[in-house]
């Protein structure tokens, strides 16, 4: 296993032609790595920086898909819908989306149950930058943030005043409309936008609509004091066409056999806060949120009807203390995160709700707490640390149809993290760095309770999930036009949590603590502006994760691939001209629940290819972009993700093939 990581580290170092995207200008300022702005220089870690002109350069109109394309991440979609997208980072396979936290403007947006986070509520129009950071930091931000750390910083108020209006269209009746403004109307910086998306859908009754809108506002009252709010809305339905099994996708891939299966929902979130600033030594800031999710399914195929009501507050005061002991720079931050999660859920027995099942009442109170260091031994070298508790008290009363209480109880978790860190740099173009984490991951709210309807009962026998992990790594800039980077990961999990059916009859199941598991690699990325007109950029993932203990000692985790690749050119055929090229590659990996890694349960591997010519053109104060592309362009047959657990049925979900698109972009 040391000899084949040692391989594939070599093989892509001897690669450097085509090193990978991802690495950061050092000087760039990052906010997700500490919770206050650093310079990416100073991050015991290689982050990734998506801007906003990358973004529009490459003509994205998801984020998971320029996670996927930009920083090579793996993205998983079971109903070609990519705004319901899965993205894992360090291989944690099925509910990978639980060890990722995704934040907006620092504030989280995952959701408290199962399900991976609606994308649609950030427009790509919105946002001003992309932020990623691999690994563990659970010390800083607690819950989900085991394999890395999304934070997306939308458009804020700007001095001069912009408008973009842009539209795309593509095949299977794909649109996409996003109007985007900002600017200061007598102090007070605003942006606000409002997009819609929609699609046909590549298979039978996978069509989607989405309509969205934000709104932010800030200011600085006094010299020291300043405040902001902000709003987003999400509406969105969509068909659910459902799996495959392998006879069917062999028959016709575009095909569905849920007829009467889908879902709807509308998000509103809201947050607001105030910072304090008397002098350079002192920061003081408090930022409460609150979101309601209104969702309802809609699965005819499985008998269930359910609706929910998810209501979010977050209350995360924090203080930054800067001073310079021992003439040696120091930043102290201190704060606390402050979360009461609560869904409603309403069972039917059928589409028009005149037949309830049952209900439920499921809350989940978190407190946490959490102190950070980054203190400047030398001018050339960091030492870092911190520390978190949190204590998780989860409860639920449940009632039948006839509104007879059936449990009303209620357990709590407490638990805690701490990291460590060095960076060191030996010169100017160099970054070396180590660091530590103990981590840990709190249960879903489904998979701690069952209160949808296949099961009931409250899992107390449920742990946490845990683990030590630990990161080397270097960023070198050879030349001024290359830059390179190089992490090594190695983490031990205990108490992973999965799902297995225990009656096929019923569809009953319920979640348990798998056997111990190890996610080790190497993540190698870089840039390379070869000519003037020539640049050229990959990412390349090797990962070996397995089972470490138990029965499946040896077997590799489902839905993991062992080698990603993400790689592309931006060729200026003329100054206003471009021509982009987007490659692709995901390796074999193991069909969901397929932990006996038995024959024919095994996902063959893909390469996607996307092209696409960009012209720009500016007269007098208005900028115009036309763009058009076609992505997967030798039409590969593929299915990103497939799911068994119920005797040897495994369901495929088959993405499309060709597709084209074509937008314009026009800014004033």
């Amino acid at each position: 296993m040391k000899y084949r990581l040692l391989l594939a580290a070599c093989a892509v170092a001897t690669i450097a032609s085509v090193p990978a995207t991802g690495a950061s200008d050092p000087n760039q300022i990052i906010v997700s790595a500490t919770r206050t702005p650093i310079s990416v220089k100073e991050i015991p870690g290689n982050p990734t920086l998506i801007t906003s002109a990358e973004l529009e350069e490459g003509g994205f109109t998801s984020v998971p898909d320029a996670l996927n394309k930009r920083a090579g991440l793996h993205v998983r979609n079971y109903a070609n819908n990519p705004n319901q997208a899965s993205v894992d980072i360090r291989g944690f396979g099925e509910n990978s989306h639980g060890r990722v936290l995704v934040l907006v403007n620092g504030r989280r947006i995952n959701r408290p149950d199962l399900a991976p986070v609606n994308w649609s509520q950030i427009p790509i129009g919105n946002i001003d930058r992309i932020e990623v950071l691999r690994g563990a930091h659970t010390a800083l931000y607690g819950d989900y943030a085991v394999g890395g750390v999304i934070n997306i910083i939308t458009r804020r108020g700007a001095e001069q005043p912009q408008t973009e209006v842009s539209v795309t269209g593509g095949s299977d009746g794909f649109n996409d409309e996003t109007l985007a403004t900002s600017g200061d109307l007598e102090g007070v910086g605003y942006a606000a936008s409002i997009g819609h998306q929609s699609s046909d859908g590549y298979r039978d009754r996978s069509a989607y609509e989405t309509w969205s809108g934000a709104l932010s506002l800030e200011s600085d009252i006094t010299d020291y004091l300043g405040a902001w709010i902000d709003y987003s809305y999400t509406d969105s339905k969509y068909d659910l066409p459902g799996g495959l099994d392998a006879t069917q996708l062999q028959q016709n891939r575009r095909q569905s056999v849920n007829p009467d299966d889908d879902a709807k929902d509308s998000f509103h979130n809201i947050g607001f806060g105030v910072g304090i600033s008397p002098n350079d030594a002192h920061e003081g800031t408090v930022d409460f949120g609150f979101s309601r999710k209104d969702i309802e399914s809609n699965m005819a195929s499985w008998f269930s009807f359910n609706t929910w009501t998810i209501d979010t507050y977050s209350l995360s005061p924090k203080y930054v203390y800067s001073a310079a002991p021992l003439n040696m720079d120091n930043v102290l931050t201190l704060g606390s995160d402050l979360t009461y999660d609560k869904v409603d859920v309403d069972l039917y027995g059928d589409r028009a709700h005149s037949s309830k099942n049952g209900s439920s009442k499921v809350e989940k109170e978190t407190v946490g707490f959490y102190v950070h260091d980054a203190l400047h031994v030398l001018d050339n070298l960091i030492l870092s640390a911190g520390a978190r508790t949190e204590s998780a008290k989860y409860s639920i009363k449940e009632r039948d149809g006839s509104g007879v209480v059936q449990q009303d109880t209620s357990d709590t978790h407490d638990v805690t993290a701490y990291n460590v860190g060095i960076t060191y740099l030996p010169i100017e173009q160099v970054k070396l760095f180590a660091r530590f984490d103990k981590l840990y991951r709190l249960p879903f709210l489904d998979e701690q309770i069952a209160y949808q309807g296949w099961s009931s009962g409250f899992n107390k026998d449920l742990n946490p999930e845990t683990g030590k992990s630990y990161e080397l790594g270097i960023a070198w800039s050879p030349a001024d036009n290359l830059d390179l980077e190089c992490t090594l990961f190695h983490i031990d999990m205990k108490d992973e949590i999965a799902y297995a059916v225990t009656n096929f009859s019923t569809f009953e199941g319920s979640n348990f603590n798998m056997d111990d598991t190890r996610h080790q690699g190497v993540e190698l990325s870089g840039n390379w502006q070869v000519f003037k007109n020539l640049g050229c950029h990959a990412n390349y993932t090797f990962q070996e994760v397995e089972f470490t203990s138990g029965a499946n000692n040896g077997n590799e985790v489902p839905l993991v691939p062992q080698n990603l690749l993400a790689a592309g050119f931006d060729a200026a055929l003329l100054d206003n001209l471009h021509f982009l090229t987007d490659v692709t590659f995901t390796d074999t990996q193991f069909a969901g629940s397929a932990v006996d890694n038995s024959a024919g349960t095994e996902l063959d591997s893909y390469t996607l290819v996307d092209i696409a010519l960009r012209y720009t053109h500016a007269f007098k104060k208005v900028e115009m972009d036309l763009f058009t592309g076609i992505d997967n362009l030798f039409s590969e047959e593929y299915s990103p993700m497939a799911y068994g657990g119920f005797g040897s049925i495994y369901a495929y979900y088959p993405a499309p093939e060709r597709t084209y698109k074509a937008g314009v972009t026009v800014r004033f």
